[in-house]
């Protein structure tokens, strides 16, 4: 059986990047953390380390046990706190970025409001919010896919044991900020958009997929792109240049974007979805629900 004694000297050296290091943050030994990791690569028989002249690296077996670990390194953080859950419930939302506006979240934890939360909300793309919540990282998560994506999303859901509940449909938009030509039409076509760079996160397993819709005789993942891993700068870039994003059709402004408009495309005949996902079988607390609450009447 691997010992979580192990596994923390194990989290402890790949934080370190190195052995000596991390037993002098330890307290032990050096041989006896190296005995520790030599009998968790025997109970899990793989090679955890590889060396190099750059020092100590990990190897693909140990790369997916820092991950495992560092989730189960979570969990025991919050068995530990069991005891704290009447005075302080826990709530983690992984969400597609701008389909949960900061109004609900301070709604949620305004002082007159659900006060004894413990909110822990993460930004990501679809595949890495089912992966959260498939792995208990996350309660619920917040997604949204087009039409094209629909049949991969639902095969997903199903092999991770996920309910999927469906809030709205909207039409495909692009949201763009004052320094954009496009800012103050009604409507755009994908042809008007050629001139201009994208904004966007990282691609998944699910963008990959509307990549591949011919727009003009190219696909899109020929158009200029800038990928940027944060919700704040996308925001901050589209206000200040004239590039643009693909989103859904809203009622509002993105959230801490006053001066960036949404508008709809006429020429795509793709639909956007957005719902919650969670597991299957499991109960929600009262945190989740009234957060699900919430952003259901923000999007009615």
């Amino acid at each position: 059986m691997v010992s979580i004694q192990n596994l923390q000297y194990f989290m402890k050296v790949c934080e370190m990047n190195s052995f000596s290091k991390a037993a002098e943050v330890l307290y032990i030994s050096q041989p006896a953390l190296s005995l520790a990791i030599k009998n968790l690569e025997r109970d899990l028989d793989v090679v955890l380390f590889q060396r190099s002249n750059r020092g100590i690296v990990l190897t693909e077996a140990g790369e997916k046990l820092y991950t495992h670990s560092d989730l189960l390194m979570q969990q025991m953080e919050l068995i530990e706190h069991i005891g704290m859950e009447e005075s302080e419930e826990v709530l983690s939302v992984s969400a597609f970025p701008y389909l949960v506006y900061p109004e609900i979240l301070s709604r949620l934890l305004e002082p007159s409001g659900e006060s004894n939360i413990c909110l822990n909300f993460q930004a990501c793309r679809v595949w890495q919010i089912l992966k959260n919540v498939s792995m208990y990282e996350s309660e619920i998560g917040v997604i949204q896919y087009n039409n094209r994506q629909e049949a991969i999303v639902m095969q997903e859901l199903k092999n991770m044991n996920l309910k999927f509940d469906k809030f709205c449909s909207r039409p495909w938009a692009i949201a763009v900020g004052k320094h954009s030509p496009l800012y103050d039409l009604d409507k755009v076509r994908m042809e008007m958009l050629l001139p201009y760079a994208q904004l966007r996160l990282k691609d998944d397993l699910f963008s990959l997929h509307t990549g591949e819709i011919r727009l003009l005789e190219q696909q899109m993942h020929t158009m200029k792109r800038h990928f940027v891993d944060s919700q704040a700068m996308i925001s901050y870039l589209l206000k200040k240049t004239d590039m643009y994003i693909f989103c859904c059709m809203q009622k509002r402004c993105l959230p801490g974007s006053y001066k960036v408009r949404i508008i709809p495309l006429e020429d795509v005949d793709i639909k956007i979805t957005v719902g919650i996902v969670y597991k299957k079988n499991h109960h929600l607390s009262h945190a989740a629900n009234r957060f699900i609450e919430l952003l259901k009447e923000d999007w009615s």
